[in-house]
């Protein structure tokens, strides 16, 4: 193979390699901004079980962590520090409002939390669940930049 057939060669991947992030980004944002929400849920305040059903650690920071409560249909959401200290426990229910005023919730089950990613506000965590406005869909909790939580949207 000639020099100028292998650098045209690797100019070609290089210019594969950038179309594959740049549409892999702009299909993340699409998705992203298809997302039912924003839910805020509700500070909690009652007992906790003691084992998580699904724990996802932020490095150097905290533990965030899903508890299913037997008297709710939806989970509640634990942030803390590294050393135990608790920053927002949240009872996580989608609510939205009709045109008539009327605010509806549903339930939220089965979540899993998937990873976490940096983004300018704060911290995306990715999650599976099953929710009554979706059935089994992938969603986001939003986090400041503090840990505390600020809001979650879930695909339909």
């Amino acid at each position: 193979m000639s020099k100028t057939t292998a650098v045209s060669l690797l100019l070609i991947f290089v210019i594969l390699a950038i179309m594959f992030v740049a549409l892999r980004s702009c299909a993340q944002g699409f998705w992203e901004s298809s997302l039912m929400g924003p839910y805020l849920g509700l500070p909690y305040m009652g007992h906790l079980p003691d084992n998580a059903t699904s724990t996802l650690d932020i490095p150097k920071k905290g533990i965030i962590s899903i508890y299913e409560i037997e008297e709710f249909d939806n989970p509640v959401l634990l942030i803390q520090t590294l050393d135990g200290k608790i920053i927002s426990r949240t009872l996580l229910i989608p609510q939205r409002t009709n045109q008539e005023g009327v605010v509806g919730s549903t339930y939220l089950r089965e979540m899993s939390l998937n990873k976490l990613s940096c983004h300018i506000r704060g911290y995306k965590v990715y999650f599976i669940c099953d929710w009554g406005w979706g059935g089994i869909e992938k969603g986001l909790l939003y986090l400041n930049r503090d840990l505390s939580f600020k809001e979650m949207c879930i695909s339909w």
